[in-house]
């Protein structure tokens, strides 16, 4: 009786390590998570309150409901909302007339891996190419970092009405739901 009491404790704690083990290398992100920080690496001012920022959600007012939802399946929905930005020079000064329209958004069905800490998501594009994008899971958070996100206004030149362009990145946090 002695024996099989010995076998049955070392039978439930290689169990209960196995278990252990398991959960601290496997991070489960199924399910919905929506954007809640979109930050540029330059600052803007898109709305024309005369205040340029790096938050592009409070800056548009757009983006507020875009979101990635993980399936079980290692497919994953991403729903990230659109902006159109008109950019018309006001005759006779260096001002602009800046609209900010927000578009919604269309359901773009992708492909994940999780390894690790990182979630990545492989885009494809209609002209076959693809793009991956390695996530960061830190708790309840994913962290992308975009180098070149968009060609986006910075500026004018130096002496008239001409916009200056220019690549900016950004940092985007997704929160799980």
């Amino acid at each position: 009786m002695k024996k099989f009491i010995a076998i049955a404790a070392i039978a439930l704690l290689s169990f209960s390590c196995s278990d252990d083990d398991t959960a601290e290398l496997t991070t489960s992100v199924e399910g919905t998570w929506i954007l809640t920080s979109f930050e540029l690496n330059q600052q803007l001012d898109i709305n024309g309150d005369d205040i340029a920022s790096t938050d592009m959600i409070a800056e548009s007012g757009c983006f507020g409901n875009s979101t990635i939802t993980f399936n079980n399946d290692d497919t994953a929905t991403v729903n990230f909302e659109e902006i159109d930005v008109e950019i018309e020079p006001i005759e006779d000064t260096d001002e602009y007339d800046i609209t900010v329209e927000c578009l919604g958004s269309t359901a773009q069905e992708t492909l994940y891996t999780v390894s690790g800490n990182t979630t990545s998501l492989t885009f494809e594009y209609e002209d076959g190419t693809t793009e991956t994008l390695d996530f960061t899971i830190s708790g309840n958070t994913l962290t992308v970092t975009v180098p070149q996100l968009s060609d986006l206004p910075i500026g004018n030149d130096d002496g008239g009405n001409d916009l200056l362009y220019s690549f900016v990145g950004a940092t985007l946090v997704f929160t799980q739901q």
